[in-house]
């Protein structure tokens, strides 16, 4: 009587059918369902062993794939957001340097204006690099005042000898004598003295000399302490390591140890007696 009940129920639905069940058990039972009981379930309903393990592996393989895909899309999202950031920052950092200049040149080309030389009213645009030493304090977009001498950051000016423009350091010695200790075809964005006046530390962007310079003033001997690729952005060796770094804060907090900012942080560069850079490490102001 039993036998007869249990073929009836397996008869009432065909191979086909049976199966499809199975695989949607294993599908939605998977989790509390043990091995044993899934076998029990598929001798009951006719269906083979073989048939219950390909359903069983198939839905393994389902739920790895959907893993994964949670994985990459997750990578995607945290990439983008690395892009976005990385962007925006950059963006910022580039808007408030191209107001920097253009205030500081308007506010020489406004003086010069005013003042005149020979009876003509002389723009920014018309002094040649060469030439700039006796236009500094008209001009300039950074002042920096030592007590030996006085040194001026410029804007872009052409230059007769290169045949192009390009930016400059200046240094104005007490008795009126200027000379030109730095140029560069590319942006030249700020500068900072040292405390003992014996360094000048620069940043550079957009050229092959992009990067962070420290001069001997005494010497006029150039090192730069940040390597850089203009093309692959400015490359920092921190801790055996290249990594990206872009400008930002640069100063003077002892008189061989030198702070400046990017993207990975705050670092600290100490230099040798003659500017050389000996080591970096994070700067953390925290007591």
């Amino acid at each position: 009587m039993v036998q007869t009940q249990q073929s009836e129920a397996v008869h009432q639905f065909t191979p086909e059918e049976a199966t499809q069940i199975l695989t949607d058990a294993v599908n939605l039972s998977s989790n509390y369902l043990s091995l044993a009981q899934l076998e029990a379930i598929a001798d009951e309903a006719g269906v083979p062993r073989e048939t219950l393990y390909q359903a069983i592996q198939r839905h393994a393989h389902q739920k790895d794939a959907a893993s994964i895909r949670a994985i990459q899309q997750q990578e995607r999202r945290r990439k983008a957001k690395a892009r976005l950031k990385k962007w925006l920052w950059a963006t910022a950092f580039g808007a408030v340097i191209a107001l920097a200049f253009k205030i500081g040149s308007e506010s020489g080309n406004s003086i010069a204006n005013q003042s005149g030389i020979a009876g003509e009213r002389i723009s920014y645009h018309q002094v040649e690099l060469e030439k700039l030493g006796g236009y500094l304090e008209q001009f300039a977009i950074q002042r920096l005042q030592g007590h030996g001498a006085t040194y001026y950051v410029m804007p872009y000016a052409f230059s007769i000898a290169h045949g192009l423009e390009m930016t400059s350091l200046w240094q104005l010695e007490k008795h009126g004598s200027a000379r030109l200790l730095f140029k560069t075809r590319g942006r030249l964005e700020r500068a900072c003295l040292s405390e003992d006046e014996k360094f000048l530390a620069m940043w550079v962007t957009d050229s092959n000399d992009a990067g962070v310079w420290v001069m001997d003033l005494k010497s006029g001997e150039r090192h730069r302490i940040l390597g850089v690729s203009y093309y692959e952005g400015y490359k920092l060796l921190v801790e055996g390591d290249y990594v990206q770094a872009y400008g930002g804060e640069i100063a003077w907090v002892d008189k061989r140890k030198l702070l400046f900012s990017t993207t990975h942080g705050r670092y600290m560069c100490t230099v040798n007696e003659r500017g050389a850079p000996l080591t970096y490490s994070p700067y953390d102001t925290k007591p």
